[in-house]
């Protein structure tokens, strides 16, 4: 602090004076600069619908977000078809159409807006799909089976999902330059796999079912092929999301009780930890961590009860944290919900339950605590009070 400034207030003002009006300044500063109690951490958009959404199963469900903000997921039309969609707070929700058929779902979303899902043709089967601005939807064929679906696209374009062959779904990856290629599975050509997310290193992460009937997340790799990469000590294990780190989240059971899955995060280094939950009844429920952004924040769902299920987020600092309760959003008509994908901006996009009603799309964005206006006056008051205080005392004290 200024020489000069403190000698004016010690020479006319005696320490237990002094004290009092920092004492004074200080509190009304605090109570200025503490958040409210209602401050929310979020702002929460619903996505709104395609028409539909007059019947009960007619959910809208968003399912992927990039860096720009946009989303991708599905929602239903007044014709009660469900719709790919891709939706941005400029244009709102757009529907992505079909490939000849009445149905359609997005799934994943890249830094360019090209959205990856599958779509029914005009024979009612699904195929994979990739969808851009410029040159609309576009199908991926099959590995040879009647049916496909994309689940995960990254930068490059690379699609990575599911195509049934003679009756087994098989994992792949597509590449504009390749089509669309079988991953060679650890548990042979008779047993089930699937591929759910593609980084932008072309790592590829999904499950497979074992020799043993079992399920396993697996990494995928070109220079290593498919790695198991275990479970929590149960039998069955499932990989979602990948980040550009390397970092893989899924869910897995654990040894203690194998009906009951927990979210995990798995590392190069640190192997696959569980994220916890966030505490409901075990018994038929399950802990999922969808998504993970390059900052290493996850989100997923969990039971808080026997019945109803919440989205969470886990960050290393905070843990697992019930977004209904960082949010602002509470329960109301908050139960049995999901959040599906989170961007690097720490935008969350997934589905909430409506009372009675079809689920609906959601949107989080992380908003500034700021002082509310009202507790900005507690801040200007302190400063008055303390510099009247050195005024007055100035005034009265300066020799004649």
């Amino acid at each position: 602090m200024d020489s000069k400034f403190m000698n004016v207030i010690t020479k006319y003002f005696s320490p237990p004076l002094i004290g009092t009006l920092f004492t004074t300044f200080l509190a009304c500063a605090s109570l200025a600069l503490t958040p409210s109690a209602n401050a929310s951490l979020y702002t929460v958009t619903d996505l709104g619908t395609l028409g539909g959404g007059s019947l009960s199963t007619e959910h809208t469900s968003a399912r992927g977000i990039n860096n720009s903000g946009i989303v991708t997921g599905y929602s239903y039309n007044s014709s009660s078809e469900s719709r790919a969609f891709s939706w941005s707070s400029s244009t709102g929700m757009q529907d992505l159409g079909t490939l000849g058929g009445s149905h359609s779902h997005g799934f994943a979303i890249n830094t360019n807006g090209e959205v990856a899902g599958r779509a029914h043709t005009s024979g009612a089967q699904y195929e994979a799909f990739t969808w851009s601005s410029s040159n609309g939807i576009q199908s991926l064929g099959t590995l040879g089976g009647s049916s496909s679906t994309s689940y995960g696209i990254n930068d490059s374009g690379d699609v990575v999902g599911v195509s049934d062959v003679s009756g087994v779904d098989r994992a792949f990856l597509w590449t504009s330059s390749g089509g669309m290629q079988e991953l060679t599975s650890l548990g042979g050509s008779l047993r089930d796999a699937q591929a759910n997310d593609i980084n932008n290193s072309g790592q590829v992460v999904g499950t497979y079912e074992t020799a043993s009937g079992d399920m396993h997340a697996f990494l995928w790799t070109e220079a290593d092929g498919m790695q198991d990469l275990g479970t929590l000590g149960g039998a069955n294990s499932y990989a979602y999301g990948i980040n550009d780190n390397g970092d893989i989240v899924g869910s897995s059971y654990v040894a203690s009780d194998d009906v009951y899955s927990q979210p995990f995060l798995w590392t190069a280094d640190g192997g696959m930890q569980s994220l916890g939950t966030l505490g409901g009844a075990k018994i038929g429920n399950t802990s999922v961590a969808y998504d993970i952004n390059n900052s290493g924040d996850i989100v997923g769902e969990s039971p808080v009860s026997s019945s109803i299920s919440h989205a969470f987020l886990w960050t290393e600092s905070s843990g697992i944290q019930d977004i209904g309760s960082i949010s602002g959003y509470g329960d109301y008509d908050y139960s049995n919900n999901a959040a599906y994908a989170i961007n690097d901006s720490g935008e969350i996009v997934g589905a909430y339950s409506t009372s009675g009603g079809p689920k609906r799309a959601f949107m989080l964005e992380s908003t500034s605590v700021t002082p509310l206006p009202g507790t900005l006056g507690f801040l200007g008051i302190g400063i008055a009070v303390f510099f009247w205080g050195v005024r007055t005392r100035s005034s009265r004290s300066v020799p004649a």
